[in-house]
């Protein structure tokens, strides 16, 4: 499980998320809502003092 973001990370994380590149958004729609193999992703994930783009909480 991610570790809490610290303060400065969070809202970058969160203008990350409403800035996708074309490539960034393709992957996600193949990404969200289980769709590979059943694994849940989330994008945008601050994780210590970095940003991951995808990440599987389940692995």
């Amino acid at each position: 499980m991610p570790r809490r973001p610290t303060a400065p990370t969070l809202p970058f994380a969160r203008s990350l998320r409403k800035r996708m590149t074309s490539a960034e958004t393709i992957l996600w729609r193949a990404l969200r809502g289980s769709r590979f193999e059943g694994r849940k992703f989330r994008r945008q994930v601050p994780v210590g003092k970095y940003i991951a783009d995808f990440l599987c909480v389940e692995e």
